[in-house]
């Protein structure tokens, strides 16, 4: 077979040699009105040809890394212009990447895959964000990362914060009016005789790390899928209610600077932030709140007989009761509910604590009748009233020591059915909410209040090991710390305003699913070696095959402006 081109004709022509075929490329032309064959090329054999048409469709190397999570994540980043105003209120800046830029990256970092400065670089090769933001790995050392950190006066933190949660709200339409605050810690691992972090202090450790250093952070969350509105770095041995204190002032300061007017807004918080003083400064800043009260500090509400609760509407299974009380002087709207599914989460967790309570009251009993023991009838009683510490427990269980000697002591103990029944009637499955909200229904008011796992989720979140992770935390100075909660709180956003997308577009998935569905889609470099006679090899950027979600969630980020175009190596720098 054969085709003409330019008055030519090209065929592959066998020739049998010894008995083997060969093959030739020849071009036949007429010269001379005669039919001649101008140029042969010799091709080989069957299997040398198969051989080097392999060659010429295999790649030599084939690189694969993350693509869309980073890629939404930075994109996202963009909307609200985080890494444009730390620029931009920063002002002039030397050469090379900017502060914004690398906060930015740090941010995104913390909402796709969370690593140290030091380990940042690891993250970078092996994600999009090497093509997005193109730069020698000397840039994205851990000590360039400090450098930047260190040009972002402490005093400058709150106004980042301002401006990209405006610009969040304005090009998001995030519905500021309900609002949960709560407070939480995180350990790190500075050291003891570190005097330049008195942020980071020893104190009550909620995750139980009472050996470590603490760094407290306040947050308020939207109930509009937990997007974080403000936020405070605190020390780490600050109580809730200081914390509220000091935080209350910032949040009202935000909400203004967002065009929100406070009395509109309702802020949920929970009993740990009750003090006269607070409570009094929530009423001078008219913003609404529903918060609750300390049940056994209330036993008249404890008390109600049940024939005083009423049906919650649309809320299966929980009954309340409403009335007026005066509440650190002032009346209060008053609502205690009673939850079936509340009381079986308090009845299995009280079971497990009552499993660890008898295995430290049995092995006492069995310590006491070997008579291997140092215990005096004082550390006995000590042991016993650390072993009844739980809540609940001094009050079920009953002990007996007798004896004086340390040879004669003897422990007896037994769990009280009766005080337990008389708990699960008056205090178990219940909540004490208060609020100034006085004529929203008592549906609302419970609604409102069962908002407030909304920041709890939130902190769950930063408390993983996953996206938008605040830990690890390896910085060493107040400034460092505060800058560091600035771009993890970002992260944070970054991840609940693609959770947020994801939803109103109907996908139904978490956050969690959201990023991972995301960080699925990778990107496949494969390098060519260059063909005969080119110097240079021919790269080929490809993305995986995407599901249904995957292509939804593509989509809906605009990732084709960030996808692989054949031949290019990089189409963003920096901000």
């Amino acid at each position: 077979m054969g085709s003409t081109l330019g008055g030519a004709m090209t065929a592959l022509v066998k020739k049998v040699k010894g008995g083997r075929a060969y093959w030739y490329a020849t071009d036949s032309a007429r010269v001379n009105g005669q039919p001649r064959v101008v140029r042969q090329r010799y091709l080989g054999t069957v299997e040398s040809i198969e051989a080097a048409f392999d060659a010429a469709f295999e790649p030599e190397s084939i690189d694969v890394v993350e693509f869309g999570a980073t890629a939404a994540m930075w994109a996202l980043a963009g909307r609200i212009n985080f890494g444009l105003w730390v620029d931009a209120l920063l002002g002039s800046q030397a050469t090379g990447l900017s502060v914004g830029t690398y906060l930015q990256a740090a941010a995104v970092n913390r909402a796709v895959k969370p690593r140290s400065k030091r380990g940042f670089i690891t993250y970078y090769d092996r994600s999009v964000l090497a093509r997005l933001v193109p730069a020698p790995p000397q840039a994205w050392a851990s000590q360039r990362f400090w450098d930047a950190m260190d040009l972002v006066d402490v005093s400058l933190v709150e106004r980042i914060e301002e401006a990209y949660v405006k610009s969040a709200m304005d090009e998001f339409g995030i519905d500021a009016k309900a609002l949960v605050y709560d407070a939480t810690n995180f350990h790190t691992y500075i050291s003891s005789t570190n005097g330049k972090a008195p942020v980071a202090q020893r104190g009550h450790a909620k995750n139980k790390r009472f050996d470590l250093r603490l760094v407290g952070l306040a947050l308020a969350c939207s109930t509009d899928h937990r997007i974080p509105l403000a936020h405070i770095s605190t020390a780490g041995n600050d109580p809730d209610s200081k914390v509220f204190a000091s935080s209350l002032p910032r949040l009202l300061s935000r909400l203004e600077a967002v065009g929100v007017d406070p009395a509109s807004v309702t802020v949920v918080f929970d009993k740990g932030n009750n003090s006269e003083a607070n409570l009094k400064a929530v009423n001078v800043a008219a913003i609404g709140f529903v918060g609750s009260l300390v049940p056994t500090q209330h036993q008249d509400l404890l008390g109600v007989p049940d024939e005083e609760y009423q049906d919650v509407e649309d809320l299966p299974g929980v009954v309340a009761y409403r009335a007026t009380k005066r509440i650190y002087g002032v009346a209060r709207t008053i609502v205690v509910t009673r939850s079936e599914s509340f009381l079986a989460k308090q009845l299995v967790g009280l079971a497990q604590t009552r499993g660890r309570v008898e295995v430290a009251l049995a092995e006492l009993v069995r310590l006491l009748a070997g008579g291997r023991h140092k215990m005096d009838r004082q550390k006995l009683e000590t042991r016993v009233k650390e072993a009844l510490a739980p809540r609940w427990m001094r009050r079920l269980y009953r002990t007996e020591i007798t004896g004086e000697a340390r040879d004669d002591l003897a422990l007896s103990w037994s769990f009280d059915e009766e005080a337990f029944e008389q708990l699960k009637a008056t205090e178990l499955g219940k909540r004490i909410i208060f609020t100034d909200r006085d004529a929203w229904s008592t549906r609302q008011i419970v609604v409102a209040y069962r908002s407030q796992w909304e920041v709890e989720a939130a902190f769950r979140q930063m408390k993983s090991h996953e996206h938008a992770a605040f830990r690890p935390i390896h910085h060493w100075t107040d400034q460092k710390i505060r800058v560091h909660a600035l771009y993890g709180v970002a992260s944070l956003m970054l991840v609940n305003l693609a959770w947020r997308e994801a939803d109103k577009a109907g996908m139904g998935l978490s956050p969690n699913e959201v990023m991972e569905a995301l960080a699925a889609i990778q990107e496949v470099t494969l390098i060519y070696p260059p063909a005969k006679g080119q110097g240079k090899p021919r790269i080929l950027r490809k993305l995986t095959t995407m599901d249904s979600a995957q292509r939804d969630l593509f989509e809906l980020f605009g990732l084709d402006a960030f996808a692989p175009r054949e031949g290019t190596t990089a189409k963003w720098s920096g901000i």
